[in-house]
């Protein structure tokens, strides 16, 4: 289209604009208004035919600019959707490996923490860091179990315990640092108090005049004034038994009617 319009409209138009300026002076014109007009038409279609050609490739070229940017935006969308699947499988798998174990385990030590021993230990089969903590509750629970079991047996025995000495004919006293710490029901009977209104009640309210020493033998029977509630004194026998346990020393003693 430029070679066109070079060969019609600057060389053959521009010819003839030259032959027209130059008849203008001298007079004398070498080709008529219709060479002219022909030959101006033929530059005027070069023109435009320039300007289709140019509308044509700017055409073409918004063509390929499309596609291409469509191309582009689709390989864009494409990576997009594959980023975001990757995204949400990745969220799946973290809360599956991770947040679920992590919640079930704090869940579990909230358990232990109320006291509640029971259920298993979820995750302890796994290799990495939530296994080995699964593992470690897993072994504080098995110890939180073991001591309850021996809690229970100890409470066992000493309900059988409580239950042997409150149904003893002999009045029992245990003492603590010279305190009442506990009577049995016969000593209740014998000294017309209850065994919470006995606690923490030095051993004097209980036997006048008493030796406390437990001498060289302990256990040897020694006669004794128990003092009733209401005063009253009863002669006794006092067998004293100092006896040494978890919670410190204690005295028991043994008391018995000295009129049986």
């Amino acid at each position: 289209a430029l070679g066109k319009m070079d060969e019609a409209f600057v060389k053959r138009f521009g010819n003839e604009l030259k032959l027209a300026k130059e008849g203008a002076v001298t007079g004398k014109f070498e080709h008529d208004m219709d060479k002219f007009y022909a030959e101006s038409q033929l530059g005027l279609g070069s023109i435009i035919g320039v300007r289709d050609a140019f509308y044509d490739n700017a055409e073409h070229i918004l063509g390929t600019s499309y596609s291409s940017a469509r191309f582009s935006f689709l390989i864009a969308l494409a990576g997009l959707i594959a980023v975001a699947a990757a995204s949400a499988g990745l969220i799946v798998m973290v809360h599956r490996r991770v947040c679920r174990p992590i919640v079930d385990l704090t869940a579990t030590m909230s358990r232990l923490a109320s006291g509640d021993v029971s259920g298993d230990i979820a995750g302890a089969e796994r290799g990495d860091e939530i296994g080995a903590m699964a593992r470690a509750v897993e072994r504080f629970l098995s110890d939180r179990r073991q001591l309850a079991t021996t809690r229970s047996l100890l409470e066992a025995e000493q309900q059988r315990l409580t239950a042997i000495i409150d149904n003893t004919a002999d009045s029992i006293v245990v003492l603590q640092g010279g305190r009442v710490l506990q009577l049995n029901r016969a000593a209740e009977r014998m000294f017309g108090i209850s065994n919470a209104q006995a606690a923490d009640q030095p051993g004097d309210a209980l036997l006048a005049d008493f030796d406390w020493n437990p001498g060289a033998v302990p256990g040897i029977a020694r006669d004794a004034l128990a003092l009733s509630r209401d005063g009253s004194t009863t002669p006794v026998e006092v067998s004293l038994n100092p006896v040494t346990s978890g919670t410190g020393s204690l005295v028991v003693l043994v008391i018995r009617a000295a009129t049986l």
